[in-house]
């Protein structure tokens, strides 16, 4: 499977999803159980996203440097899990909640131009393994 195109998918997915959030809060529509909708929506994405983007990491870096692109995407994750809800705490205050749902959604935009524009060819992709009898994957 095209883990890129996968990525992609995911992300036009929950950025969409953050716009028809902003947009009901930003209306003043949003009821609680659109939350619900769209939380168990963005965590069907999310299921799908954490896995490919993990195993990314490895079609972007050569052999050499993967332990150290692994290092930096967890440190990476976990520091935007540290600093995210400051920020969306701080731009709350400034703007209001419906506002920053539609700054997240447009933050999709720099992710899916990014894996938009990657050069296919040069990824380090492995081929997958022989399937044998009896294997569960």
């Amino acid at each position: 499977m095209d883990r890129r195109k996968l990525l992609i998918g995911t992300q036009v997915a929950m950025g969409l999803l953050a716009l028809g959030l902003g947009l009901l809060t930003v209306t003043g529509m949003v009821q609680l159980w659109h939350v619900y909708v769209f939380a168990f929506l963005l965590g069907c994405a999310a299921a799908f996203d954490a896995p490919a983007r993990q195993t990314f990491v490895s079609e972007l870096v050569g052999e050499a440097d993967l332990s150290n692109a692994v290092a930096l995407n967890s440190t990476s994750f976990n520091a935007a899990r540290m600093i995210g809800p400051a920020v969306a705490g701080m731009l709350i205050a400034g703007v209001g909640t419906g506002w920053v749902f539609l700054i997240n959604a447009a933050s999709y935009a720099a992710v899916i131009t990014s894996l938009t524009f990657l050069k296919v060819e040069q990824l380090h992709r492995n081929a997958r393994a022989a399937r044998a009898r009896g294997e569960v994957r």
